[in-house]
């Protein structure tokens, strides 16, 4: 899960503060928003008046504390609530975790203060954590001398004690919360996380994607180790940390190579932009009030750090006379939103953050209008780019199996259905047993398989491959041509009740879990049963992306906007569009259900999704 974006109603109450108070420095801005709470900020102030690092570290956090947390459904504003001893209790523990670490030497002041210092990660609730965590984590770092080492020893342990929980719309909750059940999103593992190190006064940072750039609905989080302009990461199963590392999470563990007959298989996620997490303000708060920023980059406390992940092409964009220059990524299932901005040299907008293997669309942001300035254009990893205007003049035939990515791990796992058969009998224990279809190939689609039998069988089963566990989600039974669907009793074994049932529910979306090697699951059609199959349906545990039966579809490609293709009802599981322009970005939509949809092109009779 990615990082959640401040409210706008916090941010509304903040700038209705700004605005309503003269322009001052950053401190002296803070101070008069604080309101009653001005005395306990001033008081914090005062105590290190005659400590200047402790001054200079109290004025960064006062000056930056344009922060909050919702508790309870409540708005607390950092400024108006944060007390003077919750702040000098902060800045006491953090010097002292900072100046008796091995490799204080290693960490300048100005790193300190981003990512040490600190009080919170995110928008977590506050509470007193920096004692409790330390304490609790100090032998994971018993001996060691560098603060790298230490960070990537830290790390891994923590790893491997949070359980990541996935989908959780929970509020966020405070570090010592946290602590306490070990579990979370990668969100808040990641606040947990620098909080752990920050307590051993080891500089991290909370790095994040808004969202995929060539997969999944959501985006992702993760921590760095920060030295200056250089930034660390562990990944994966690692456990050295590395600059320019892959990013966390972006690889798909699928293994093995293969070549598919329909699709070209992208094995890693990849991000259209990072984006740091901030204490310190990276952009005035009277940024949100402009109207030539997309709402999406009004971020306060967020910077792009893609360069310190390697990411430097360079795009140069003519700037428009009105508005700005923005680079825009194509978010599943929702469609283009703004990414990064450049800084303006001239007459050129000038970008040099950007990523490789990606498709982004150049737009002009103004006054709340955005207005495409160019074609999408894919960026190759070597900073080329191939611009996707389509060419309406020669057009083709495409056939569409799909409407997002396959992984590869979904392929492996329905080669486990290989070797396994259908059979039929009259005796309750298939002794004898007549085979009538072996699967040699991955059932990719839901399956109709036309039997031709000849008389009815009492009873029917899949028997799997005694030497995989596949996961069945459907399994049904037809006669008359396959327009009459026969019910029965189920049978099955070394399949567990409380799963077995997911089998015959009627649902693509649940499947048999727990199965033992070997199992088999099927119907008893009945004594009284007359009719023969002529037909099964069978579908695999799945993600439903593929061209399903039944649903509507239709198919767009990219001239300046999305322009229809045509919709189509699938009655099998592809689905063929005529006079599809060449050189096009297309996306194709399932307005019966599904939100996973990505943007692909048409190469060499494949489909290849960005």
């Amino acid at each position: 899960m990615m990082k959640k974006h401040l409210s706008n109603i916090g941010i509304f109450i903040l700038l209705f503060f700004i605005i309503s108070c003269n322009r001052h420095s950053e401190l002296q801005e803070a101070l008069s928003l604080s309101g009653e709470n001005r005395s306990e900020l001033e008081s914090v102030l005062k105590h290190y008046e005659v400590n200047p690092s402790k001054r200079a570290a109290a004025e960064f956090l006062i000056g930056n504390m344009f922060h909050y947390s919702v508790v309870d459904g409540e708005i607390k504003l950092d400024i108006r609530n944060i007390t003077a001893d919750y702040l000098i209790q902060n800045i006491e523990t953090a010097f002292s975790a900072w100046e008796e670490a091995p490799w204080k030497e290693e960490v300048d002041f100005d790193t300190f203060c981003r990512f040490i210092l600190p009080y919170r990660v995110s928008d977590e609730p506050l509470s007193k954590w920096r004692d409790s965590l330390r304490y609790e984590y100090a032998h994971l770092i018993k001996d060691e001398k560098h603060a790298l080492e230490a960070f990537t020893r830290v790390y891994i342990a923590l790893l491997e004690r949070f359980k990541k929980l996935y989908d959780n719309d929970a509020p966020s909750p405070d570090v010592m919360s946290l602590h306490h059940t070990l579990q979370g999103t990668c969100s808040q593992r990641s606040v947990y996380v620098i909080s752990v190190l920050r307590s051993l006064g080891i500089p991290a940072a909370y790095d994040y994607i808004p969202f995929w750039g060539n997969y999944s609905t959501s985006g992702h989080a993760w921590v760095s180790f920060v030295n200056g302009e250089r930034t660390f990461t562990v990944y994966d199963k690692d456990t050295i940390a590395y600059e320019y590392n892959a990013i966390d999470g972006s690889g798909f563990n699928d293994g093995g190579s293969l070549v598919h007959p329909y699709l070209e298989w992208d094995s890693v996620k990849r991000p259209p932009v990072i984006y740091r997490q901030c204490y310190e303000l990276q952009q005035p708060l009277l940024a949100r009030l402009d109207k030539d920023i997309p709402p999406t980059l009004k971020e306060s406390f967020s910077v792009n750090v893609s360069a310190q992940y390697g990411f430097r092409n360079h795009v140069e964009l003519p700037s428009p006379d009105k508005g700005k220059a923005y680079l825009y990524a194509f978010e599943t299932g929702k469609g283009w939103r703004a990414v990064t901005g450049g800084e303006e040299v001239g007459k050129k907008t000038m970008f040099t953050q950007v990523p490789g293997n990606m498709v982004y669309l150049p737009v002009c942001y103004h006054d709340g209008v955005e207005e495409p300035v160019g074609y999408p254009f894919l960026m190759h990893a070597d900073g080329n780019r191939h611009v996707y205007a389509p060419d309406k003049e020669n057009t083709r035939s495409v056939t569409l199996w799909r409407k997002f990515p396959l992984r590869k791990q979904w392929y492996n796992r329905w080669k486990m259905m290989l070797g396994s058969t259908i059979e039929v009998s009259d005796h309750p224990s298939f002794s004898p047993a007549r085979t009538i279809y072996t699967f040699r190939t991955p059932p990719e689609t839901i399956l109709g398989i036309p039997l031709s039998l000849d008389k009815s069988y009492r009873y029917i089963r899949i028997r799997t491959n005694p030497a995989e566990r596949p996961e069945i989600a459907e399994f049904k039974v037809f006669a008359k041509g396959g327009k009459k669907r026969l019910y029965g009793k189920p049978i099955y074994h070394l399949v567990p009740d409380s799963t077995v049932g997911k089998i015959f529910d009627d649902n693509y979306l649940t499947y048999a879990e727990k199965a033992v090697h070997g199992y088999w699951v099927g119907f008893d059609l009945g004594i009284e049963l007359t009719d023969k199959v002529d037909l099964v349906e069978f579908c695999m545990r799945h993600d439903m992306n593929m061209i399903k039966c039944g649903d509507e579809y239709e198919l767009f490609y990219y001239d300046k906007e999305w322009k229809s293709l045509g919709r189509q009802v699938a009655n099998a599981d592809s689905l063929v569009y005529h006079n599809v322009p060449d050189n096009a970005l297309l996306w194709l939509k399932n307005h019966t259900e599904g939100k996973e949809e990505r943007i692909f092109t048409y190469e060499n009779g494949k489909q290849r999704f960005w």
